[in-house]
């Protein structure tokens, strides 16, 4: 999740300021709006979508038997 958002927010930024930059002198926007909560929002979805797909990867491992997943892979 980390390594992700290391990527997307300067990226996001970066687009927000380009379109900030390419509005500005259509329609005089002095300031630079970003929208924090949505930014707040995709942040806590990412580390909520990796939890949830951890526990579900952990609970199907802890339902196999570790022996008899090596014995069919040798056989």
């Amino acid at each position: 999740g980390l390594k992700s958002l290391v990527f997307a927010l300067p990226t996001s930024f970066a687009i927000i300021f380009l379109i900030h930059s390419s509005l500005a002198d259509m329609l005089s926007i002095s300031t630079i709006l970003i929208p924090w909560n949505s930014i707040i929002i995709a942040i806590v979805m990412v580390f909520i979508i990796v939890l949830v797909t951890m526990m579900y990867s952990s609970s199907k491992i802890k339902k196999q038997n570790i022996i008899d997943q090596i014995r069919e892979e040798n056989i």
